[in-house]
């Protein structure tokens, strides 16, 4: 049977990698199944490497068509050589964002929805995920836990205005995508976010295994 494709989604400082674990912890513990955890941009050594390229500062401006050729060059590298023979083999495959997160940012940056689905249409093979989590919370509380770590990269650097765009979109995305998207109040406490992802994962596990 083929496996299912999770993916977390949400904005800096939401909470998305602790999210993460908690999934893979979960299925470790209550599914019989292989899961691969992975992220984007990122998810083989090729694409850590243009992951790299993409968060790094540098003295010149990157163009926003440079980001979003650089994250679509690595999604088409990252779901042909990791996320489609996981998936064909039968393991769950947890992805620390995806194309939605490309949708979300890039269109905050000034490029068009339609544009970017004529950019993907170039990458036929794109999974589309069984089941998406949306982490949710105000800007002001993300920025303040970013402000916490030691350093940020050339995204997590950005201002609130700009991630007050890539909340809307994605909240707008999610809206019409309801059965696809579990929105989650990342602003809850941490136990309690936990408990909401576990409970819809519970519900993944019991249709999975009527199928």
């Amino acid at each position: 049977m083929k496996g299912k494709f999770i993916t977390v989604e949400g904005i800096e400082g939401v909470g998305k990698t602790t999210s993460v674990r908690v999934i893979a912890d979960f299925l470790h513990q209550y599914a019989d199944v292989e899961v691969i955890a992975t992220r984007e941009p990122g998810g083989t050594a090729f694409c850590e490497r243009l992951r790299e390229l993409f968060t790094r500062e540098y003295h010149e401006p990157i163009h926003v068509d440079t980001e979003i050729l650089l994250l679509f060059a690595s999604r088409n590298q990252h779901v042909n050589q990791l996320i489609l023979p996981a998936l064909e083999r039968g393991a769950w495959v947890i992805c620390d964002r995806f194309t939605d997160a490309t949708y979300a940012y890039q269109n905050a940056s000034g490029i068009d929805f339609e544009r970017i689905q004529q950019i993907q249409t170039w990458l036929p093979n794109i999974p589309k995920p069984d089941l998406t989590f949306l982490l949710d919370a105000p800007v002001s509380l993300c920025i303040k836990r970013l402000n916490t770590r030691s350093t940020k990269d050339r995204i997590e650097s950005r201002d609130a205005d700009y991630f007050s765009r890539v909340r809307t979109n994605y909240l707008n995305i999610a809206a019409q995508e309801e059965d696809r998207f579990c929105i989650i109040n990342g602003s809850n406490p941490i136990d309690d976010v936990h408990a909401s992802i576990e409970a819809r994962l519970s519900m993944l596990l019991e249709n999975h295994a009527n199928c």
